[in-house]
C-alpha cells in the first residue's frame, strides 16, 4: 500500500488500482486532489442546506451558467451534503470556508464545538466519491453521483474559483 505522501504526489498505475480493488476487496473510492490529479479541487458542502443556500445565492448573483457548468461536469450527493469537483490552474490546500457553532446534540465531546459547512479539498487532500457504499461513512449513507462523470469535470478560471470561494466565505 502506498503511503500518503506518495499517493498525494504520484498517480497510481492500472496494476496498483487492480491490487487495491480486486486483491484487497475494497469498497470505497477516493480521489487525491491537487497536483497529482491535474489540479483537481472539490468544493465540499458538508450540509445539504449549505449547498442549497450557496447555489441559490450564486444563481441570484447571475452565475447560472457557472453553476450549471460545474453541476453538469460533476455533482455528487455525499452522505451529509454535496461535492462539486472542478479543475483550476490555481488551487490551494484544504481550506475551511464557512463554519458555525455546533448544537449540543451534534457534539461528540465537549471540545467538539465547530461544524464545518463549506470547505475545499485541494493540494494535500482527498475526497471519497461515488460509488462508495454506506459502510464507509459513519451515517451508513452512500455517495451518489447525480450528474456528470469523472470524464466531464468542469475547468474553472482562477477568477471563477476566487468568486465561488469568496461567496462561500459569506456563509461563515
Amino acid at each position: 500500500m502506498l503511503g500518503w505522501k506518495e499517493a498525494a504526489s504520484h498517480r497510481p498505475d492500472e496494476e496498483q488500482i487492480d491490487r487495491w480493488y480486486v486483491s484487497e476487496d475494497r469498497s470505497g473510492v477516493g480521489l487525491v486532489c491537487g497536483a497529482a490529479s491535474k489540479n483537481l479541487e472539490c468544493l465540499d458542502f458538508d450540509a445539504a442546506e449549505s449547498y442549497q443556500g450557496f447555489a441559490a445565492t450564486a444563481r441570484a448573483l447571475g452565475w447560472d451558467d457557472l453553476v450549471d457548468r460545474i453541476e453538469a461536469g460533476y455533482l455528487e450527493r455525499s452522505p451529509g451534503g454535496v461535492h462539486w469537483l472542478y479543475y483550476c490552474d490555481e488551487i490551494a490546500g484544504n481550506t475551511k470556508l464557512a463554519c458555525r457553532p455546533k448544537q449540543p446534540k451534534e457534539m461528540k465531546h465537549p471540545k467538539d464545538g465547530i461544524k464545518t459547512l463549506i470547505e475545499t479539498r485541494g493540494q494535500g487532500g482527498y475526497i471519497i466519491i461515488a460509488p462508495t457504499n454506506g459502510s464507509v461513512h459513519e451515517t451508513g449513507r452512500p455517495y451518489v453521483l447525480e450528474r456528470g462523470s469523472l470524464r466531464t469535470i468542469a475547468t474553472l478560471t482562477p477568477t471563477e474559483r476566487h468568486d465561488l470561494l469568496s461567496l462561500a466565505r459569506t456563509f461563515d
